[in-house]
């Protein structure tokens, strides 16, 4: 990446900063809506679960989910084991 591609990079990111802070106090209310332990299933098969965040020092969002691991990707925050405890069929 160049300087001026660099540069560049902020200012797009900038643009989509109202969207950005959108997604995530649209993500809050949801999660909040479906409140701590709550899980469910993507038609794709992915398996949420809604958590309560911890910090000590650290304010951190109170929900937050975890889900299954993508076809593409090494490893899932949420594990399948704890998936089919949850009464997922999980491939």
């Amino acid at each position: 990446m160049t300087k001026e591609e660099a540069a560049q990079k902020p200012v797009e990111l900038d643009a989509k900063k109202a969207e950005i802070k959108q997604w995530y106090e649209d993500l809050a209310e949801a999660l909040k809506a479906l409140g701590p332990d709550a899980h469910f299933q993507s038609p794709e098969g992915l398996v949420f679960l809604v958590e309560e965040t911890n910090g000590k020092w650290v304010n951190f969002d109170k929900l937050k989910y975890v889900r299954t691991k993508k076809d593409d990707e090494k490893r899932g925050e949420l594990s399948k084991k704890r998936a089919q405890e949850l009464g997922y069929d999980v491939k």
